[in-house]
């Protein structure tokens, strides 16, 4: 289902709170990921049989993650829902996860925020696609707008149009991600 990978470092706050490094990545296409501590105890032993329980803790946190747009310690179940959230948007908008996650950095925000906004059918409404430059997508847009004027390649008029005042006035009116070695556009 999923382009990226990714995964979450689990641990309980008891643990990290007495400076035990003791946890587990979890791939979420492959894993059950455990959002209780039994469960997590379970997935750990016999890691954990010689801790106090009262040592673990009963909080299970997620305290890293890999293949997210941002960097952000999060509860188990946020970070499975955000990957739900991906796998649905992927597959309901057509759209790469590059995309999505550019439009995500775009709203910025905490991210079960983020996935909240992400149920949202229309989320993807407005993305224009991935451009080497901005300059690159208002010329392609100018090029249909006078094209639907029948104005011809040689025709005069259109050699007086002023393709870089164009896209420094269209600037204003689409948000703008870059990423490696582009720009995903938004209109809106």
């Amino acid at each position: 289902m999923s382009s990226t990978d990714r995964n979450i470092w689990i641990s309980t706050f008891g643990l990290y709170n007495e400076g035990l490094l003791i946890g587990k990545w979890f791939d979420l296409d492959a894993d059950d990921v455990p959002t209780h501590a039994e469960d997590f105890i379970a997935a750990m032993s016999p890691k954990l049989d010689k801790i106090r329980p009262d040592v673990i803790g009963e909080e299970v946190w997620c305290f890293d993650a890999e293949g997210f747009p941002v960097n952000e310690e999060m509860s188990p179940e946020a970070a499975v829902k955000f990957h739900e959230a991906i796998g649905f948007q992927v597959e309901r908008s057509c759209h790469s996860e590059e995309a999505i996650y550019a439009k995500l950095r775009l709203n910025g925000g905490y991210l079960p925020e983020m996935t909240n906004e992400m149920d949202d059918p229309y989320f993807m409404d407005g993305y224009e696609g991935y451009w080497d430059s901005f300059r690159d997508y208002a010329d392609q847009l100018a090029d249909e707008m006078l094209d639907c004027h029948q104005f011809a390649t040689d025709d005069m008029l259109r050699n007086y149009f002023d393709y870089e005042m164009f896209a420094r006035d269209l600037e204003h009116d689409y948000s703008i991600e870059e990423d490696d070695g582009g720009v995903h556009v938004f209109s809106g």
